[in-house]
């Protein structure tokens, strides 16, 4: 028998070595632990690894130390585990076990090891095949020795740190995190690995430059979500951290309280920068939800997180993560720091079909698991719908119960996993209600949400989980299930709520057939028909999610004093940057559709999009097809200059959809801009059926939030409650008078006295006449009729749809057919204005004005 201390010296200068780990430091013996003749404990200090560990206990969760257990007189493996349990310890155990396991003994070790201290033994026959086959690396080492153990390296709960060895996948958004000119925004719904992608970026954004790079991960969620902090509070945040990492030095005399400003950061940084030319710095926000709704409308927190990259010379990065908030801000690149952020933000979405498997099959069989038919391993992918969080619990379970049946008798390695096996996990009810809470806390994050998820569930449940609903069908359901939260969306608005759950991972588009769940899981997680039904009928206890502000901001000109007629959010759905795409964009003087060419053409030289110039009909045909790969062209006509006939008007529609670029890589978005005087149009982008691949996009009022974020623009004139309501008052958010306000405004006239001016112009009866007309309403106008109809109907109390419908039924005439297109038609005119109660009234303004003029 060798000496131990021999033992100790040739453990850690030769066996460590041939395993794939190595240190510098002697083992120490644990004096305080159970020793015999035949067993003794020690610890490793300082331990680093060569080649991939493949599980966190005996990798990444060793955090430098590794726990020895010396072994002789080769104890039968019922005696070893028994000298294992002496030691209270909880950490990864290498058993060094001095002589040869015999097969049956090292079979038996499987079955012992079930239940106790996560443990590997290295015997003198796999010593001796490492030596000649390991190449000195872990990988190797652990292949050999994990099918003995009973290890199981997946994450048992969502919250659960995903270690490195058990990330998978996202190869591409990994590298456009660590790159410095990657996306620096990335978005998805909860659980699909935002967070887990973050902090492995980090790791591999250090490993570049272990001395020189330094990466963060911080979450903004508790200092944002829920509470009233300022914005500002983020530099106390990363300044504190960064002082934690030694970027940052603090002055003792600030307390611990002390709130950390953008400058001492700035400064900071730039001092660590330049003390080695070689260092870099990668922050990455998660959670920043809160933050961004603390630091919008004006975002300017957010900007200077942006320039930090410039103001550094390139030294650092910043990354935002989050949920649907970062989502919705991500995609208005108007008029706030994400047109420079990001111009196409990168969602985390469920993980590639190969990734999924690879993250179910790969430790598995490390272990000594393999599936008995490929089939099975589909199935649980279908399960758990490719998310990565839901196989890492799966798998968690189906490991514990495949260790459950090495003790009855199973005989391996290598183990079989069979159907009984899979569908035993997949009845687990814990784990079927963790996976259906999660898939709620998405449907959570807004009440709309919610009840969009129910609706498509509703009817996957009545007609198959392959129907599909069109986005006119699915708007319906949702205003007769919940009116009050979705009769005031215009088409636009709604299509922006499904986009942003096909980005969370719920909807899928068919682009023919309309919406979609995701997957037959969606539908299991959502529940049962009588739990979908409980949901939707429980709906009008909810409260409606306001809309974040950010998403009715307008673009101020460079040029001139108005703003652009479409919001934030529509300039988004305009400007989609991906494929080929078609909008027709609709309204009056009144709501700017004379301002949205040239209000295009701004915004597209801010973001990069190239719009070329059209003239005629065969400028138009001509760009539609035309282009360079790889580039965002808006390709747009304006019908109201010329006023063509009805016939031409649907003619250039049908251009818009059908004629599509050819060439590898080219792609543009068709926009076609129509007034009140291409009535046909508006009928057919309005009607029921509505074209899969033409959105309408109706120029709207200024909403109260719109009217605040406005007002900032104006130097504080119209600060307070008071004043904002005296500007909603006054101009109804109606955007021909706003413009009209600003223009007086930047003249010098005081808010007051240009308020006044307003209000007069419209106490005339000429101005008021030429307002009517400017909203679509002058005589002969097709819905000039149904609109002195509803005007005639209408109570103190409001209209319910049903009653506007019954009171323009006897006048609603061609080209928009019956009452309820015309009501449609209407509601797009943006002449009515909903209330909190679900009834709708005529906006104030413009009915003053009707009356004036004497209509």
């Amino acid at each position: 028998m060798r000496s131990h201390e021999h033992t100790r010296d040739l453990l850690r200068g030769t066996a460590l070595r041939l395993i794939g780990y190595h240190s510098r430091l002697k083992p120490h013996r644990e004096q305080h632990k159970s020793r015999s003749a035949n067993h003794r404990f020690v610890h490793i200090s300082e331990v680093r690894h060569t080649g991939d560990a493949l599980v966190p206990l005996f990798g990444s969760d060793l955090r430098g130390g590794l726990d020895v257990m010396l072994v002789w007189g080769q104890p039968t493996a019922e005696a070893l585990i028994a000298r294992v349990r002496q030691d209270p310890g909880h950490n990864a155990l290498l058993v060094a076990y001095f002589g040869t396991m015999p097969s049956a003994h090292r079979a038996a070790l499987a079955v012992q090891c079930v239940g106790g201290r996560p443990l590997v033994v290295l015997d003198d026959a796999a010593l001796a095949y490492l030596a000649a086959h390991g190449n000195q690396l872990l990988d190797p080492a652990m292949r050999v020795l994990l099918p003995f153990s009973a290890v199981n390296p997946y994450v048992s709960e969502k919250r659960g740190r995903v270690p490195e060895e058990m990330f998978f996948g996202r190869s591409d958004e990994l590298a456009s995190v660590v790159n410095p000119t990657g996306n620096q925004v990335v978005f998805g719904g909860r659980g699909l690995g935002k967070s887990a992608l973050l902090k492995e970026a980090g790791r591999k954004f250090t490993a570049e430059a272990r001395t020189g790079h330094v990466s963060l991960v911080l979450s903004l969620d508790s200092a944002f979500t829920g509470t009233n902090a300022p914005s500002e509070t983020v530099w106390t945040t990363i300044g504190r951290r960064l002082a934690e990492l030694g970027v940052l030095t603090v002055p003792r005399r600030l307390g611990a309280d002390a709130a950390i400003s953008y400058d001492r950061v700035l400064s900071g940084i730039n001092a660590w920068l330049k003390d080695d030319h070689g260092r870099r710095l990668l922050i990455m926000l998660d959670e920043a939800d809160g933050f961004f709704e603390a630091d919008s409308p004006r975002f300017t927190q957010t900007r200077l997180l942006r320039d930090l990259t410039s103001a550094t010379d390139d030294g650092v990065k910043v990354v935002f993560a989050g949920l649907h908030s970062v989502q919705r801000y991500a995609t208005i690149a108007v008029n706030n720091p994400f047109s420079h952020l990001s111009q196409h933000p990168r969602p985390i979405g469920p993980l590639r079909p190969q990734d999924a498997a690879d993250l179910l099959i790969k430790p598995l069989s490390l272990l000594g698991y393999r599936f008995t038919e490929p089939a099975l391993v589909h199935r649980i992918l279908g399960h758990c719908s490719y998310q990565p969080f839901l196989l890492q619990m799966f798998a968690h379970r189906l490991v514990r119960a495949m260790h459950a049946r090495r003790r009855e008798g199973l005989s391996g390695p290598p183990w079989d996993i069979g159907r009984a096996d899979v569908e035993l996990v997949q009845s687990d009810n814990e784990l079927r209600r963790s996976i259906t809470s999660a898939f709620h806390d998405t449907l959570r994050l807004d009440s709309r949400y919610n009840v969009i998820g129910n609706v498509v569930a509703h009817h996957a449940h009545h007609h198959g989980i392959d129907a599909h609903l069109s986005q006119a069908q699915l708007r319906d359901e949702c205003i007769y299930w919940w009116a009050e939260g979705f009769q005031d969306l215009d088409p636009d608005q709604f299509r922006a709520y499904l986009t942003e759950m096909e980005g969370l991972g719920v909807l899928a588009p068919d682009m023919r057939r309309g919406w979609h769940l995701r997957s037959a899981n969606a539908l299991s997680m959502i529940g049962a028909l009588e739990d979908v039904e409980a949901q939707l009928q429980n709906v009008a206890s909810r409260e409606v999610t306001e809309r974040l502000t950010a998403m009715e901001i307008r673009h101020r000109s460079a040029v001139t004093h108005s703003h652009c007629p479409l919001t934030a959010a529509q300039i988004a759905d305009v400007l989609p940057g991906r494929g080929n795409a078609a909008r027709v964009v609709i309204g009056t003087r009144a709501t700017g559709i004379d301002r949205v060419v040239a209000g295009l053409q701004e915004i597209a030289g801010m973001t990069g999009w190239i719009m070329p110039r059209v003239a005629k009909r065969s400028d138009f045909l001509a760009e539609l097809v035309g282009g360079e790969p790889g580039t965002s062209r808006v390709v747009v006509s304006d019908l109201t200059v010329k006023t063509p006939v009805a016939e031409s008007c649907l003619q250039t529609l049908d251009s818009a959809l059908t004629r599509v670029p050819t060439g590898a890589g080219v792609t543009r978005t068709a926009v076609v801009v129509a007034g009140p005087g291409q009535a046909e149009l508006w009928a057919t982008v309005l009607a029921d059926g509505d074209e899969a691949d033409v959105h309408a996009v109706p120029l709207r009022r200024f909403t109260p939030s719109g009217l605040r974020a406005w007002a900032l623009d104006q130097d504080g004139v119209f600060s307070g409650d008071a004043a904002l309501e005296q500007l909603q008052r006054v101009t109804g958010g109606w955007p021909l008078l706003v413009d009209r306000l600003a223009v007086l405004l930047a003249g010098g006239t005081a808010a007051s006295a240009a308020l006044r001016s307003i209000s007069d112009e419209l106490g005339t009866q000429e101005g008021a006449a030429d307002f009517v007309a400017s909203a679509g309403l002058a005589p002969g106008m097709p819905l000039r009729a149904p609109f002195a109809a509803v005007v005639g109907y209408m109570g103190d109390e409001g209209l319910s749809t049903e009653d506007l419908q019954a009171a323009v039924e006897e006048v609603a005439r061609e080209p928009f057919g019956g009452a309820v297109e015309t009501v449609r038609a209407l509601r797009a005119l943006q002449v009515l204005s909903a209330a909190s109660s679900g009834l709708y009234c005529v906006e104030p303004v413009l009915r003053a004005c009707w009356e004036r003029a004497g209509q």
